[in-house]
């Protein structure tokens, strides 16, 4: 490998312009990380200075995935050869280091073919076949039964999500309907409580709370392509969200989707993960490194379904107990200045029992006074709104008070109205 030190990052590059990274995975079981990658064959390599063989490319690679549930490490194959789509199954054999191909099957009449998952309990796959849902295994097709709600994405502390063609669903909860691409679930403020990230069909993105309410900062218009990843690179307590642009610049977002850093750069963003001990961005030639690994994958998606063997699975941090009255960062008014729509108050309860919003003008007359019925608010977030159809063009200054039997907390936020 290469490596090459720049002002904010350093950069370690594969030597063999023949070959490129796939992922990451412990091939070995000895606690390290070790690269999948591709080229003139399948292989792996713990360093990318040495690269052992896997599989031999008969064909053009189309996906590759890593088996769930399997007692040694099982690697599904999608390639395409003579417009035949050819699915195999390998495993690793610890004991002479090589992996051995266990079975295969041809797929003759399917144009195209996306892997859903593989079960190495019962060596199955998952795919959708021009749009139909199959499980097959050795034999054939095992079930055609099976649908999105089938592989939900979901967290650690209980956030399920579905991505349909036409909504993402909170599992028995409510529906949000649009053109979603991908989505990716991660704790934008580490207060345990986690946000689903949604790419739409026209490169912006989204991030909802499990209310489907859009979070500070968001939408943004970012034109990017492929799954919008996560992770704390930067060492600030909070993760950033990570993306390639429709010009292959690899953009870098603070949790409140502010650009905080680009790297243009001619390789393919391909996930997550770590090298040497530190955080870094993988691409098909480089790996990007940043801060070191404190986390251990806590509160991180690192490829286009978390993991590479499609898990769709966020470990979260636990949210315990609020330690606040109400989050001064996370409560703000929005659309600020309005330009006559109503004014929305969102704020972060924590231990709040009860809370009043006073709005003075900018003489100091109170200009309206209500309470809000915080009993039934989910997951610490209010939203009150305020009716400014009545109120003419000015500055505003809104007393937001919250209180438990014992204390309280207060922020002010000025507000403009423009008529």
């Amino acid at each position: 490998m290469t490596f090459k030190v720049t002002s904010n990052y350093d950069i370690s590059s594969i030597n063999d312009k023949n070959k490129s990274i796939l992922f990451q995975w412990d091939v070995d079981s000895d606690g390290d990380l070790d690269f999948i990658g591709e080229g003139d064959e399948l292989w792996w390599s713990d360093n990318l200075d040495d690269f052992k063989s896997i599989n031999n490319i008969d064909g053009k690679l189309l996906e590759v995935i890593v088996a769930q549930n399997s007692d040694t490490l099982s690697i599904v194959i999608l390639r395409k050869k003579n417009n035949q789509n050819i699915i195999e199954w390998i495993e690793f054999d610890s004991s002479t280091g090589d992996f051995l191909s266990k079975w295969k099957n041809e797929r003759n009449n399917s144009s195209q073919i996306q892997l859903i998952k593989a079960d190495g309990n019962n060596g199955t796959i998952w795919l959708i076949e021009d749009n139909d849902h199959l499980i097959i295994d050795k034999n054939g097709i095992v079930a055609i039964e099976i649908n999105q709600s089938d592989y939900p994405y979901k967290s650690s502390n209980n956030l399920s999500a579905i991505l349909w063609s036409d909504r993402i669903e909170i599992i028995d909860l409510m529906e949000y309907y649009g053109n979603y691409e991908s989505i990716s679930l991660i704790d934008l403020e580490n207060d345990g409580f986690v946000e689903i990230i949604a790419l739409d069909a026209m490169g912006d993105i989204y991030a909802f709370d499990n209310n489907f309410l859009l979070k500070s900062g968001f939408p943004v218009k970012s034109n990017a392509i492929g799954p919008i990843l996560a992770m704390d690179l930067l060492g600030d307590d909070s993760p950033e969200l990570i993306h390639q642009d429709k010009l292959g610049i690899i953009q870098i977002l603070d949790n409140e989707g502010n650009k905080i850093d680009q790297i243009a750069t001619s390789s393919q963003l391909k996930g997550l993960g770590v090298y040497k001990g530190r955080h870094a961005i993988i691409t098909t030639n480089d790996l990007i490194l940043f801060k070191n690994d404190l986390n251990g994958f806590t509160n991180e998606w690192n490829y286009r379904f978390s993991t590479v063997d499609y898990s769709r699975y966020l470990i979260a941090r636990s949210s315990g107990k609020p330690s606040f009255i109400i989050d001064q960062h996370q409560t703000y008014a929005y659309p600020n200045p309005s330009y006559n729509e109503n004014v929305i108050f969102r704020i972060h309860i924590g231990l709040a029992e009860n809370l009043n919003i006073e709005i003075f003008d900018i003489a100091g007359y109170l200009i309206e006074s209500f309470s809000a019925d915080i009993s039934s608010s989910s997951n610490y977030i209010k939203e009150v709104h305020w009716d400014v159809s009545t109120i003419d063009s000015g500055i505003y200054i809104a007393r937001v008070v919250a209180a438990t039997s014992s204390n309280s907390e207060e922020k002010i936020i000025k507000v403009g109205v423009i008529k």
